[in-house]
């Protein structure tokens, strides 16, 4: 049986789309654990930002992006925000004052960073290095 992909499949692999895109573009039903989940990321790196939004919408949830501080301290008083994914340092100022109201909400954040430590506001969330690597 043949499908229009799209694309062209390169050596059996599909490079631009995920298993679970293709899969819900051929009807079979996945489970979404974040469905309905708003979730927002303060991110100035725009390949970065991308990637983060295609892989949390894919699970279902809703992204609010922010390439800025204020985009992003307007995206922290959305009623609605489930969790947050935050660079510490945006291009035009860091992310302590979204941190800060984070846990005033009690809404959990990840600080995605170069940064290898968390401290102030920053310790009120989970820190991920930008390499990948876990805190030890």
């Amino acid at each position: 049986m043949d499908h229009d992909l799209g694309f062209a499949p390169v050596r059996g692999r599909f490079p631009t789309l995920s298993a679970r895109r293709a899969a819900t573009r051929y009807g079979v039903p996945m489970n979404r654990p974040l469905e309905g989940r708003i979730i927002l990321i303060a991110e100035d790196e725009p390949l970065i930002a991308l990637q983060m939004t295609l892989a949390l919408e894919d699970e279902g949830a809703f992204v609010i992006r922010a390439r800025t501080l204020k985009e992003a301290i307007i995206g922290v008083e959305d009623h609605t925000l489930s969790a947050a994914i935050l660079d510490h340092a945006l291009n035009d100022a860091d992310t302590s004052t979204v941190c800060e109201r984070m846990s005033e909400r009690n809404i959990p954040f990840v600080i995605y960073s170069d940064f290898e430590r968390s401290n102030g506001a920053m310790l009120g969330g989970i820190h991920v290095e930008k390499t990948g690597r876990m805190p030890e």
